[in-house]
């Protein structure tokens, strides 16, 4: 690695005599020069990069015989151009960069870093402006010198600094007894209890100018006067349909109306049911019709304000079916054309048609 290291610094070392060669000279004062001169000769050139060179062969190679090469005090604080406490290839970079940069405005000019070394020029600081003439507050006005608020009342003085142009135009303000009024950073002045305050505004400088604040007893506010809550606007049922104006059932069954009011919206949709005839049919409040006995009622629907609508309810006896026939005789003897009657008895004894 170190091998390949010195071949590169001696191939760079050769190109940059090449170029000094075929390139004018241009002498560069010694009062230009801050690093690179290791010679001490007020210019820098191949010989300062040669020494360079050696140096680094020299710190490189272990089986050294030239350690006269070697550099030490100014000429080794001369030589490392890259100012990072060491002299490598890149400082001897650096030099035949500065070599080539010196000796032609062309490349100077494509890379001006070079002639520093590869360090920019630090720019200019800027010229500091002049500062500004300070214009001093010469008096302040309060849009109020007298002020009358009342306990927990808030009130604002605006101060106006002269002239307007002045150069600090902030304003302080103070209370000569909080205990009476308040004032903010902002002239908002709050009434605390009955009193006297005096409020103060100061510039930076020390003007001043004063409101003069006087504090009223809160007048009790008088007792509000409920306001009544009025009353959901009432929807009265102009209507009542049923799902059924007329029903047949028989005794023991049930059957079931219902009923819907009209306008939907009615404040009231409660409904009561009866019937008129409670021996024949009953009817519970929910709708449910039962068959009492053989007969028609009249089942009634109701709204709380009047509105009505009937079913008139058929009551037919249940169908009891015989299931047996017994005869009360034995056998059975007659003549020709004699009739008999012969009884018998039907189960069970509540059967419908007999």
């Amino acid at each position: 690695m170190k091998q390949n290291v010195i071949k590169i610094i001696f191939l760079i070392t050769t190109i940059v005599m090449l170029i000094m060669l075929i390139m004018p000279k241009q002498e560069i004062a010694a009062s230009e020069i801050m690093l690179g001169d290791i010679n001490a000769d007020g210019k820098i050139d191949s010989r300062d990069m040669l020494q360079i060179l050696r140096h680094i062969s020299s710190r490189n190679n272990k089986n050294n015989k030239h350690t006269e090469w070697e550099l030490s005090g100014d000429k080794l604080k001369a030589a490392d151009v890259t100012q990072d406490g060491k002299v490598n290839a890149l400082d001897l970079l650096a030099v035949s960069r500065y070599i080539a940069a010196s000796n032609s405005l062309e490349i100077r000019e494509k890379h001006p870093e070079w002639i520093n070394f590869g360090r920019k020029e630090p720019e200019p600081e800027p010229t500091p402006e002049p500062s500004p003439t300070t214009i001093e507050v010469t008096g302040i006005k309060v849009d109020k010198t007298l002020m009358e608020i009342k306990e927990g009342e808030t009130v604002k003085i605006t101060a106006t600094v002269e002239p307007s142009n002045a150069t600090t135009k902030a304003v302080m303000y103070s209370s000569s007894n909080i205990n009476i009024a308040t004032v903010d950073g902002d002239g908002n002045v709050t009434g605390i209890k009955e009193g006297t305050a005096t409020i103060t505004v100061t510039s930076n400088n020390g003007k001043t100018a004063t409101c003069t604040v006087t504090v009223k007893q809160k007048e009790p506010e008088p007792t509000p006067t409920p306001t009544p809550t009025p009353e959901p606007l009432k929807i009265e049922v102009t209507k009542i349909v049923l799902d059924k104006t007329s029903t047949t059932i028989k005794e023991n069954e049930t059957a079931k109306i219902t009923a819907t009011v009209e306008p939907s919206n009615a404040s009231n949709k409660e409904v009561t049911y009866s019937s008129n005839n409670e021996k024949v049919a009953t009817v519970s409040q929910e709708g449910n019709i039962a068959g009492i006995a053989k007969g028609t009622a009249i089942i009634t629907v109701k709204s709380n304000n009047g509105k009505t609508a009937t079913c008139t309810v058929t009551v037919k006896p249940k169908i009891i079916e015989a299931n047996k026939i017994e005869l009360s005789v034995g056998n059975i003897t007659k003549n020709v054309g004699e009739t008999k009657v012969i009884e018998g008895n039907i189960s069970p004894t509540n059967t419908t048609d007999k």
